[in-house]
């Protein structure tokens, strides 16, 4: 049995070691030439990206979102009649909301001590905001939103809408 093995760390006749490599470095004008090539391929490269998406969306549209955000106005008051009328002491407030990409949304905002959200939903989202477009076929305009709102009070138990039902139409 060997115990140990030696090995003859000499090059063969002829044959060197290659030499070892000399440290590279780059001058700082070279390393700013560098960086702003770097910078100008990504801003071509985001340029190509929103160039690419502006051209999915038809070009009557492009000014409208470029113009687009979401617009909160002033609340209609026939949402906050609503809000009292139906949901009475549970109700906060109503918050309306035009997005960009197109409805009208209406929210009717539960007082969080009333509120019968999970106790986790309230931790997490610091509110009960139940939200409705109106612009949808079965709860379109004030009428639908007082649709939603009867709906919220039979969800939450309220005295006085326990009889109350809804068709809603499907397309």
């Amino acid at each position: 049995m060997v115990s140990h093995v030696r090995f003859n760390h000499t090059a063969p006749a002829g044959f060197s070691a290659p030499p070892a490599p000399a440290p590279e470095t780059v001058s700082k004008a070279e390393f700013t030439s560098l960086a702003d090539s770097v910078a100008a391929l990504a801003a071509m490269m985001k340029e190509d990206r929103e160039t690419k998406a502006a051209a999915a969306v038809p070009a009557p549209m492009q000014e409208l979102l470029k113009e687009a955000e979401p617009k909160y106005e002033k609340v209609n008051p026939n949402f906050t009649k609503i809000g009292e009328e139906i949901l009475k002491d549970v109700f906060d407030h109503a918050e309306e909301e035009f997005p960009p990409e197109g409805g009208h949304k209406v929210t009717f905002v539960i007082r969080t001590d009333k509120s019968n959200a999970a106790k986790d939903h309230l931790l997490f989202y610091k509110a009960d905001r139940r939200t409705v477009n109106i612009e949808r076929r079965e709860f379109s305009g004030v009428e639908g939103a007082r649709k939603f709102a009867m709906l919220i009070a039979k969800q939450m138990r309220l005295p006085g809408n326990e009889n109350y039902k809804i068709s809603v139409s499907t397309p």
